[in-house]
């Protein structure tokens, strides 16, 4: 979860990370369950966080939980755009 008052320090890894990512391109893809949706600009941002994992092994865990959020927000907010677009403007392939 983003913490406005670490944000606002510099201190929220998962801002730091999407900040960090911000000029990469990335794609999602998707079959009919959630579980196949894949995001695949998250693994760049999760790249973002990789650095002090040799001086802070327990970073492993924060960067776990920190992959499972995103992975949720981006697809609960995906679907949310989604449905605010007219139909026919997204087009679903096979």
């Amino acid at each position: 979860m983003l913490h406005p008052k670490r944000e606002a320090h510099g201190d929220e890894e998962i801002a730091n990370a999407l900040r960090d990512a911000a000029n990469l391109e990335g794609t999602i893809t998707a079959e009919d369950t959630i579980g196949s949706v894949r995001f695949d600009f998250a693994d760049e941002v999760g790249v973002q966080l990789l650095p002090d994992i040799v001086s802070n092994p327990g970073v492993m865990t924060k960067l776990s939980d920190a992959t499972v959020a995103l992975g949720l927000f981006m697809h609960g907010a995906l679907m949310q755009y989604v449905k605010s677009r007219h139909p026919g403007t997204i087009r679903v392939e096979p």
